[in-house]
């Protein structure tokens, strides 16, 4: 099987949006991403290996997935968009100044959200990643903060929820999602 020679940073799994229903697909897989710019995806029943792919140069440091797409941020503001099937990299981001904290992916759309260190939250539309086309669908600077975690939220999915180092309580943007 597959290991890492570095420390894992993040992990995400295909199933994540599936808890609210109580249930599992049928292929449910896991992807495990380090500081050497590896991800590695696993079966997660078997926990069998699936794909192990590289980013030459890059540093991992969150990650998330969503059937047979692999997105990870990295130390250099980047986030590389892998495709697990052909195992390779399908497409690259440059989407921060600073570090890439944290990734969503939104419920029901094939948009995702990036919160860097750089205080920007970003939301980029993936629709038509076949053809390339990446779209900036908004960019939101949280002033003095230095983001570590974001999630879609509110109804719809139209909200964006963050946190920040040393802040006991949760940043809120509401309508920075550009959905529906």
């Amino acid at each position: 099987g597959f290991s890492h020679s570095s420390p894992i940073a993040d992990l995400s799994s295909t199933h994540e949006p599936n808890y609210a229903e109580h249930t599992l697909p049928s292929l449910c897989h896991f992807a495990a991403a380090d500081e050497s710019g590896v991800v590695s995806v696993w079966d997660a029943t078997t926990l069998t290996p699936i794909a192990d792919m590289r980013a030459p140069g890059e540093s991992f440091t969150s990650v998330c997935m969503r059937g047979g797409l692999v997105m990870a941020g990295t130390l250099l503001g980047k986030i590389c968009i892998f495709n697990v099937e052909e195992k390779r990299m399908q497409a690259e981001i440059c989407a921060h100044a600073r570090a890439v904290s944290a990734l969503a992916l939104h419920p029901a759309t094939m948009m995702i959200a990036s919160a860097s260190e750089d205080s920007y939250v970003n939301v980029w539309n993936l629709d038509n990643l076949d053809k390339k086309e990446i779209e900036a669908m908004s960019s939101t600077s949280v002033k003095d903060k230095l983001l570590c975690g974001v999630r879609f939220c509110g109804e719809g999915g139209k909200d964006i929820a963050l946190c920040s180092y040393d802040i006991e309580a949760l940043i809120r943007l509401p309508g920075e999602a550009p959905v529906g």
